[in-house]
């Protein structure tokens, strides 16, 4: 018969644990037999099934079957990428309890099942799991304290996110202080991950410790070992990442973990032996730097004297020079100064001589105008004065002396 959407543990618990309408936990004692004695078989058809939490599944059938010796239960179903689920498991009685045989064969999602407790991923492809199990317990969390068996896993596409060998390579190079080498440790924990492809393995199950068989991949950065461990009972994961890195020869390996339930997965770190190996490779790197420098500044120094002692030479020189071109403005400014005087000396000389011509001409000319009146003066008494006639008488000829005046002499 068909019913709505029901989870894997949901189902199982009534068939293998007493009915008491409780909420069922690990701690619960198996049940025998069904109440009442009932035995028989049934087949339900859910829309669909939760085989565990993030993993949902139609066209899933689940089969119960009871007898007086044995209990069964079965669920198969598809995914919709088209994997297939199995869940087999036979509980029958045992002196020490209910002996627990299975057989399951999930797929998983590694980036959606496998993330750090701040919702970080840590790893992305596609797993599968086949299992083959056998166990015994008063209790399923007893049961699967005890739990043997194995089987085989298979990775398709694996990818180690957030970790990135040929970063820590181009940093750790360049590294000479702590800080350098905090950043190379920081360029790890980035950049496109460590690609892990298809692997495939066993798995070995002892005492309800699932031992994954170590895989990894190798790189001209560093050679990548995967060790991981699953608590059955506590429903724990355990993942070890083995780091040999190859930035420098004989890099001690670190390993990087990481443990909790698969939703909440805590990070921590091993790298006590590298970070101490990188510390002293670093520390000799800053000596041979540290001589490097000193030697460098050495020769700087003596440069440095070489060149103080030009500068001196130079500077001597250029205050001689200074000195002497302010004798030669001081003797400039004196001829200059000179020149004016003289200057002046002449215009003064020269205003006095037009000063003094000037005077003398004026002299003269006072002479030569006094001369001219006297001249004049003679001239007018020396003129014959004129009377007036009686009668109209015939002139007689008279022979007249021409007088002949001298002129003044003199420029004017």
């Amino acid at each position: 018969f068909s019913v709505g959407d029901v989870s894997l543990m949901n189902v199982m618990a009534p068939v293998f644990l007493p009915w008491t309408g409780r909420t069922a936990t690990l701690e619960d004692s198996f049940a025998r037999n069904w109440p009442f004695g009932l035995t028989g078989e049934v087949w339900v058809r859910p829309n669909s099934l939760e085989i565990y939490p993030g993993l949902a599944v139609g066209d899933a059938q689940i089969g119960i079957s009871a007898t007086a010796e044995e209990t069964q239960f079965a669920a198969f179903a598809k995914t919709a990428e088209g994997d297939k689920v199995a869940v087999e498991i036979a509980s029958t009685s045992a002196a020490d309890g209910q002996r627990i045989a299975g057989h399951l064969s999930l797929p998983v999602d590694i980036y959606q099942h496998f993330k750090l407790d701040n919702g970080a991923t840590i790893a992305s492809g596609q797993a599968r799991v086949d299992l083959k199990l056998d166990g015994e317990g008063r209790s399923p969390g007893g049961a699967l304290a005890v739990l043997n068996g194995q089987g085989m896993f298979a990775l398709v596409d694996g990818k180690l996110l957030n970790i990135s060998p040929e970063n820590f390579s181009r940093l750790i190079l360049t590294a000479k202080d702590p800080e350098g080498l905090n950043a190379a440790f920081a360029g790890l924990h980035s950049g496109d991950g460590i690609k892990l492809g298809a692997v495939s393995g066993s798995v070995n199950i002892t005492n309800g410790v699932a031992v994954f068989s170590p895989f990894g991949t190798s790189s001209p950065d560093a050679q990548v070992l995967v060790k991981p461990i699953v608590e059955l009972a506590d429903g724990k994961i355990d993942i070890g990442v083995v780091l040999s890195l190859k930035a420098l020869p004989e890099l001690p390996p670190m390993e990087i973990s990481y443990s909790g339930t698969p939703m909440e997965l805590v990070a921590g770190e091993d790298r006590t032996a590298l970070t101490s190996y990188l510390g002293l490779k670093v520390l000799e790197k800053s000596v041979d730097e540290l001589e490097k420098v000193q030697a460098e500044q050495e020769r700087l120094a003596i440069e440095e004297e070489e060149l103080r002692k030009s500068d001196e030479e130079r500077l001597t020189a250029f205050y001689a020079q200074k000195a002497e071109l302010r004798l030669r403005l001081r003797e400039l400014k004196v001829h200059s100064a000179q020149r004016i005087l003289d200057a002046e000396l002449a215009k003064a000389e020269e205003a006095r001589l037009i000063r003094e011509g000037e005077a003398i001409n004026r002299s003269e000319l006072r002479l030569r105008l006094r001369e001219l009146r006297v001249y004049r003066k003679v001239l007018a008494e020396a003129a014959p004065v004129a009377t007036p006639r009686e009668k109209p008488t015939v002139p007689q000829e008279a022979i007249q002396v021409p007088l002949i005046l001298a002129p003044p002499t003199g420029p004017y």
